[in-house]
């Protein structure tokens, strides 16, 4: 009981929920900030500048923008990538890191904003296991282009694996959807 009374601090009455920022709007030279387990340690915190932001790059069933820094941190961070005005603009991956150098790079919030809230509400994610890249295959009769999504690699053991998908495969539609854009393959799927 005495530890309790002596605990009761109101020291986080004025704490404010972040807000997610428009990662549309980040720019090379911007100032940010990186928040999470950057050294090897929780609660670190990181200051830099972005060095890219209109990388993109293909994942897992998916297609994302990705933010670089100059913020140094450890091969395993994680954690968030904030603007100026403390709004979240990224999740902060170590897939991307560039070599061996350990720079901070961070998924763009508005790529993975949907995500974060489906996970946050419990909800279960789609899996096919490819990852593919927006392509022309051709042309129809009337000589319009042909697109579709080209699979460059599936995952071993995998829904696209077990179904017969192969690399070189072109997806053009998921169910009655037709996807020509990873995006609408992300969507559809």
């Amino acid at each position: 009981i005495v530890y309790n009374e002596i605990c009761k601090i109101d020291m986080f009455k004025d704490v404010k929920i972040a807000e997610l920022g428009n990662s549309k709007n980040v720019a090379m030279g911007d100032f940010v900030v990186a928040v999470g387990e950057l050294y090897g340690f929780a609660d670190s915190m990181g200051c830099g500048m972005v060095t890219g932001a209109s990388v993109t790059v293909s994942d897992t069933d998916s297609e994302f923008k990705i933010i670089t820094t100059d913020i140094i941190g450890s091969a395993s961070s994680f954690g968030v990538l904030a603007n100026i005005k403390g709004q979240i603009t990224g999740i902060i991956t170590p897939n991307y890191n560039t070599g061996t150098s350990n720079l901070i790079s961070a998924y763009a919030m508005e790529e993975v904003a949907g995500i974060v809230e489906k996970l946050m509400n419990g909800v279960k994610t789609t899996y096919l296991g490819i990852r593919g890249l927006s392509v022309s295959y051709g042309k129809n009769s009337s000589g319009k282009d042909l697109m579709g999504i080209y699979v460059s690699s599936i995952e071993s053991n995998s829904p696209a694996y077990y179904a017969g998908l192969q690399p070189g495969d072109i997806i053009v539609s998921v169910g009655k959807k037709k996807t020509t854009t990873m995006k609408q393959f992300m969507d559809a799927l």
